[in-house]
């Protein structure tokens, strides 16, 4: 059998990293899909928690092959800096969708406020649109579907920020001066803020691609 030139080596690896980032990508929609799932029958229990946290341990590992081949690798298909970006980012993504998921969990809330639900299908919507994206990145120099989803991102993300905003007032509007209400404003502020915190790692990440495409193209 012939050996490989270098070549064909090279669109190996290229098509490698376009794959492990697309699978990672894939994987924040399945957290965020099973966030969204756990929250229909809460409180979310032990067993849900370590599942979620199971999916972000998975894209960890996923993250540090990456690195390692990249480290490895003397001509990578995009810039370095480009690709430890979309690494970061993606893996930003990943942390902040289990952040609050386990959030949720710790803080051991048992309904949900409608305003939570619209941001957690937000997240799932973004998560789906992040996962084309990347799906699509080897695409680099021909990009007219990147920027659809950069796009979609960016308004996604404005809708989420909408709606952390709308939460938040209403905590306080209609705040009583009980302990209890108190502790339960003090709990749903912090996921609020998680939650914004999430929408906001997406953006990141769209910019990441941006800058990719702009700088090898």
């Amino acid at each position: 059998m012939a050996k490989k030139n270098d070549k064909e080596k090279r669109r190996e690896n290229e098509k490698n990293y376009f794959k492990q980032l697309s699978k990672t990508a894939s994987m924040a929609v399945d957290l965020s899909e099973l966030m969204e799932k756990n929250v229909k029958k809460l409180p979310i229990n032990q067993e849900q928690a370590a599942a979620m946290h199971k999916i972000e341990h998975e894209a960890d590992g996923k993250h540090t092959d990456l690195i390692k081949t990249l480290y490895k690798e003397f001509i990578p298909p995009i810039e370095r800096a480009n690709l430890m970006a979309l690494v970061y980012s993606l893996d930003d993504v990943i942390d902040a969708i289990e952040d609050v998921g386990i959030r949720i969990f710790m803080l051991r809330i048992t309904d949900m406020q409608p305003e939570a639900l619209e941001v957690i299908k937000v997240i799932c919507k973004m998560s789906k649109v992040l996962e084309k994206a990347f799906s699509d990145l080897h695409n680099f120099k021909k990009p007219k579907f990147l920027y659809t989803c950069i796009d979609e991102l960016k308004e996604l993300e404005e809708k989420g920020d909408e709606i952390y905003r709308r939460a938040v007032r209403k905590l306080f509007d209609n705040a009583e001066e009980t302990v209890q209400s108190s502790m339960e404003i003090i709990k749903w502020r912090e996921i609020y803020e998680m939650m914004e915190q999430c929408c906001t790692a997406f953006e990141k990440t769209s910019n990441a691609i941006q800058d990719t495409i702009m700088e090898n193209s």
